[in-house]
């Protein structure tokens, strides 16, 4: 007797279960919800050299219509290099629909693994960049700030040293650029998702 209570009790649970996955889920598809990487429609993109490219998500079709600035120094060039590779898989786009801006700055430095002789043997840079994204009028869409930080140890050689030092910045500028690209993502997601009002998304 009592395991068909049992046996009863978690039926209902486990039935339950199911009955609030499915409602959840319903409220999210009324709600505009769409996964970051759903594929939607297609659109061909020209890209340079008279390459097109098809693409099914609204976000990639807009990241991919997205051109990005130059930047001056070294680390700005390895952030700007790793979000192209991200946005323009393909190649620049001919007719960008936006421009984004970047900049990345060394905000701090400190030194770890103080020896008894006084002497770091590894050091930590911190890292801030700056992002606008504009549309084809140069009316900023949106901003923001990421921040990263790159170890490295220094080593006897000087030249090890460099070489750590370059590895780090590389790795620094990766993750800056994949928050940077997600944080774009998200934004083209969100304005994907929002009601149209008169035909046009603003």
């Amino acid at each position: 007797m009592c395991l068909i209570k049992l046996l009863t009790l978690l039926w209902d649970k486990i039935y339950m279960q199911k009955i609030f996955i499915i409602f959840s889920l319903f409220c999210l598809a009324a709600c505009g919800f769409h996964p970051l990487y759903a594929k939607k429609k297609s659109m061909q993109v020209d890209f340079d050299g008279n390459k097109t490219v098809n693409y099914t998500s609204y976000a990639d079709e807009q990241l991919a219509l997205t051109f990005v600035e130059p930047v001056s120094n070294k680390m700005g060039q390895l952030l700007r290099s790793n979000i192209r590779d991200m946005i323009n898989p393909k190649g620049t786009p001919s007719e960008a629909k936006y421009s984004l801006t970047v900049e990345v700055n060394m905000v701090n430095e400190t030194e770890q693994g103080i020896q008894s002789d006084n002497i770091a043997t590894r050091k930590t840079r911190f890292f801030e960049a700056k992002y606008t994204l504009k549309d084809e009028t140069k009316k900023e869409i949106i901003s923001g700030n990421a921040k990263t930080e790159a170890s490295y140890n220094l080593l006897s050689s000087p030249y090890a040293s460099v070489i750590a030092l370059e590895d780090a910045e590389k790795d620094a500028a990766a993750a800056l650029a994949n928050d940077i690209g997600l944080r774009l993502r998200v934004y083209f997601s969100t304005i994907e998702a929002k009601p149209k009002k008169n035909g046009n998304l603003f």
